[in-house]
């Protein structure tokens, strides 16, 4: 069946099954400007799980001196 990646347009494999360790192309560095994270849980708690998270990643990013936006799925509990 295959297996799960993420390509751009040029068909350089980022990330195999979303692990940025397997491929440099990537990686977040000191030098990136834009990043997407993606998260995803399907427990009991994921919703708080999730949201704990995306706090705790606000909270250090902006204090990092980075400009966070969050874009939840149509359909996420966030």
């Amino acid at each position: 069946m295959g297996e799960v990646i993420f390509r751009d347009g040029a068909g350089a494999a980022h990330a195999r099954r979303w692990v940025n360790r397997q491929s440099a192309l990537s990686a977040i560095s000191p030098g990136t400007r834009t990043a997407v994270l993606v998260a995803e849980a399907l427990h009991d708690t994921a919703a708080d799980d999730l949201a704990r998270m995306v706090a705790a990643l606000r909270t250090g990013l902006t204090a990092a001196g980075a400009h966070v936006s969050l874009v939840p799925h149509p359909r996420s509990p966030l």
